[in-house]
């Protein structure tokens, strides 16, 4: 990615396409999602333009809540509800993300599951919740920043989109549900936190890599 000869960075995109796909895998009968964005982000956006081509891929449908601020979110999720979707995905949208607890409150009193871009999420209620392990990221940017102190022309870093995706599960919230969901073995052997069905938190301890290896090149706008 092109950026000005005195700016680097590390991007850490949300893993919206690979979020979808554990959801699918979790219920594979899944044919309606929900989602609730404030199109004035373009976090959001970028994120809604993988969730789209994703949803197709999957031949699922995906119908869409804007909203402009977070009081509108429960709302917004309340709509989706009554329009019969079969789970409410969050991506990377700072707006809806502040109003997470409402959308958990919402979801739950319609036994439909929250599928997040983010691993805290699962801690209030989301069943899967997929995102960067930022302390992986910051040990990626501090090796950065010492190469720029050594010396290193910041015109020559290229800018990367470097996700070390942590997932977390709320298996407690499996019993609410309408539908039948399932973790598959293979997702849950994954997981680093794991929210048992009787609430209780465990995280594994992993080793981090050396030198964490870019996921994938950053989407275009």
């Amino acid at each position: 990615m092109e950026h000005p000869k005195y700016l680097v960075g590390i991007g850490t995109f949300q893993p919206v396409r690979e979020a979808l796909l554990y959801a699918k895998k979790s219920y594979p009968a899944l044919r309606r999602v929900g989602t609730v964005w404030n199109p004035a982000e373009a976090c959001s956006e970028a994120c809604m333009r993988v969730a789209r081509s994703t949803c197709k891929e999957m031949g699922v449908e995906l119908l869409e809540a804007q909203v402009e601020s977070s009081t509108a979110v429960g709302e917004a999720t309340s709509s989706l509800l009554a329009r019969g979707v079969e789970a409410i995905f969050i991506g990377g949208d700072n707006t809806v993300e502040m109003a997470m607890n409402t959308i958990v409150k919402v979801a739950n009193d319609g036994r439909t599951p929250v599928i997040a871009c983010a691993p805290g999420h699962a801690d209030v209620g989301a069943l899967i919740g997929l995102g960067a392990d930022y302390v992986e990221v910051g040990r990626a940017e501090g090796r950065l920043a010492a190469d720029m102190l050594s010396g290193r022309d910041p015109a020559t870093v290229p800018i990367i989109n470097l996700s070390p995706n942590k997932l977390a599960l709320n298996l407690s919230v499996l019993r609410r549900l309408q539908a039948k969901w399932e973790i598959p073995p293979d997702v849950l052997e994954s997981a680093a936190i794991v929210i048992d069905e009787k609430g209780q938190r465990t995280e594994k301890v992993r080793t981090p890599p050396a030198s964490p290896q870019p996921a994938a090149p950053l989407p275009k706008k």
